[in-house]
């Protein structure tokens, strides 16, 4: 099996990885070595000014409609409050843990809501910045670039409530 043709210079971790991802995560490469990823003043723009979505006010938007649907389906919204609190209560596997493997399934699936959800659970129930950055490379893993463009708002919600 041949590998793909890669980006010259950049690490193969990085080599997928567009400009604009690289950008949107906040991430300034240089010669395939990541020199920091400290936040991005211009998070709130793409490489040419196009404006991104702040995720805090995403995250909002979804959980209030959300709770608005909840409102006309009473019967469905005990059955799933119920099954989501059995889910991902403390168990063999903590609660933590179950949040951040909902979220790599979210990254891989590019579900918006879900990925802001599971990150502010995983950060409620105590998992850390760097958790949720490796919780991302696992997803990117396994759906490859794919993936890897969704951890983009995983990192600007993290950007937008300054812990990275």
């Amino acid at each position: 099996m041949r590998r793909p043709k890669m980006a010259p210079g950049r690490r193969p971790a990085l080599r997928g990885l567009s400009d604009h991802l690289l950008h949107d995560l906040g991430l300034i490469e240089e010669r395939g070595r990541i020199l920091h990823a400290a936040p991005n003043p211009n998070a709130t723009k793409k490489p040419g000014g196009t404006p991104v979505e702040s995720q805090t006010k995403a995250h909002q938007d979804i959980h209030d409609s959300f709770r608005d649907y909840l409102k006309h389906m009473p019967g469905w919204a005990e059955a799933y409050h119920d099954m989501a609190s059995e889910s991902y209560k403390d168990g063999e596997v903590p609660a933590v843990t179950k949040r951040l493997m909902a979220l790599c399934a979210a990254l891989t699936h590019g579900c918006q809501g879900c990925i802001l959800f599971q990150t502010q659970h995983a950060l409620d129930l105590g998992a850390t910045p760097g958790q949720i950055m490796e919780t991302c490379a696992v997803a990117a893993s396994l759906g490859g670039t794919m993936a890897a463009a969704e951890t983009a708002k995983v990192m600007r919600f993290m950007r937008e409530k300054e812990l990275v």
